[in-house]
């Protein structure tokens, strides 16, 4: 490879890193958006018309009394009609808990992957023990890069659990995520607790892997005295004087 390539296969490296995470964007976030708000008119819609009839009960009997005979000698049933409301109330929720379930999911893999990716191309390694977080942040600490010190390390380890959860398990335990403030106390969870989870963890991902991806650029590129110093002194330890003056003079020669 010619000094030039050398020069600008780094650059590109650079660059990369750099806007690493500018097109890593959820793509499952907008089509299931329409989904949901599309299942939430529904169920509101629902709920008024039920709540219209059971007023209609109370407040105006007589009416309701015309229209139940109405619908009986047409085959219908108001009453019944009401319980279709509630079935039909109960399946949409479990839709929407569904879709967020599946936004949750999907947030955390899609991470997941861009990390490795990140890491395999910046490192050149494999990544595929990575989904264990200890090995992700056992590599990493190897770089000194803490992922603890990082903007939104909690609550990545929230989406993460909350992630397993659902992946891997039905009987949901409250004591087991009572850290996490909007499941504290349940004993089950509804279709809005985790709307509300997610909408709060929504935007950490993107920011977390910004952090990673510039971290991982010091890491390669930024050298300040006390790296240089411990760089060389492992060299020192390993070449000789003649070994690393040849070293220097290759070295410096990539770069005329």
């Amino acid at each position: 490879m010619t000094n030039t390539e050398i020069y600008e296969v780094r650059e590109l490296n650079k660059y990369s890193l750099e806007t690493y995470h500018r097109d890593k964007n959820n793509v499952l976030d907008y089509p299931l958006n329409a989904l949901i708000e599309d299942l939430k008119s529904k169920l509101e819609n629902n709920y008024k018309e039920h709540e219209m009839w059971i007023n209609m009960s109370h407040n105006d009997p007589e009416k309701y009394e015309n229209l139940s005979e109405i619908a009986e000698r047409h085959g219908l049933s108001l009453e019944s009609q009401q319980h279709d409301y509630i079935r039909d109330a109960i399946y949409i929720e479990e839709e929407l808990y569904v879709l967020f379930e599946m936004k949750i999911i999907y947030a955390f893999k899609h991470l997941e992957i861009n990390i490795k990716r990140l890491l395999s191309a910046a490192y050149g390694i494999s990544t595929k023990e990575f989904y264990k977080w200890d090995f992700l942040i056992k590599f990493l600490s190897s770089k000194n890069i803490a992922l603890s010190e990082f903007e939104g390390y909690n609550e990545i380890l929230q989406l993460k659990q909350v992630n397993n959860h659902f992946k891997h398990n039905y009987d949901f335990n409250g004591e087991s995520f009572k850290h996490i403030y909007e499941f504290n106390g349940k004993k089950e969870l509804s279709y809005q607790d985790v709307e509300i989870f997610y909408q709060r963890v929504k935007p950490f991902p993107e920011k977390f892997l910004s952090a990673v991806a510039f971290a991982v650029f010091d890491d390669l590129y930024m050298y300040n005295e006390e790296k240089i110093d411990n760089m060389t002194q492992n060299l020192a330890m390993q070449m000789d004087k003649t070994t690393a003056e040849q070293f220097a003079r290759v070295l410096l020669e990539k770069y005329d």
